[in-house]
This record gives C-alpha cells, sequence and structure tokens, in this order.
C-alpha cells in the first residue's frame, strides 16, 4: 500500500517516528545537542498527542514540486512502473 505523500494518514503514520529527512538532528558523538534534545522531545509528545507544525523552507517546497518528474524520470530510466526505492532488495554486495 502506497501512502500519499503529506496526507493526514502520512502524517499520522509519521508521528513519533524519527525520519530520514530529520535524523541528523540526533546523530553526532558525545552529548546530544540542544536541537537533538528538541527534536526527540518533539517525537515524544507527538506520541502522547502533542501537535508539532510541519518543516517548511525553500529547498522542501523546491523537491516537494519535482517530485514527480523525479519520479517519472526513475521509472523510464529503470524501465518499471515503479520507483526503484519501492523494490525489494534480496542480495547484498559490496560497492566500491
Amino acid at each position: 500500500m502506497i501512502i500519499e505523500q503529506r496526507s493526514a494518514e502520512w502524517f499520522e503514520m509519521r508521528k513519533g517516528r524519527i525520519t530520514s529527512s530529520e535524523i541528523y538532528k540526533i546523530m553526532g558523538k558525545g552529548d546530544l545537542t540542544e536541537t537533538a534534545k528538541t527534536y526527540l522531545l518533539e517525537k515524544v509528545c507527538e506520541l502522547y498527542g502533542g501537535v508539532t507544525e510541519p518543516a517548511v523552507g525553500a529547498a522542501l517546497t523546491w523537491g516537494t514540486e519535482l517530485e514527480p518528474v523525479a519520479i517519472a524520470g526513475k521509472r523510464f530510466s529503470s524501465h518499471t512502473s515503479r520507483p526503484r526505492y519501492f523494490r525489494r532488495r534480496t542480495t547484498c554486495s559490496a560497492r566500491t
């Protein structure tokens, strides 16, 4: 099942989860930064019914607007009806 991005169901599914677009906030060596602490507190609050504002910005808007073009290009280049990132990986190999 594919869920439409930025739909109510999509936001509900992401509540309380650390997402790949935000993980940079908690990665690093040593103690957690204030940014990391704030982000983790937001995630905990979401689990208990708190509401956080969606991320906004020029880069996010640009990526959202061009996402259909990127997916279409990937479909064309891989000759498949779905983007590569939806395929199940069956083997693991080291890349050089």
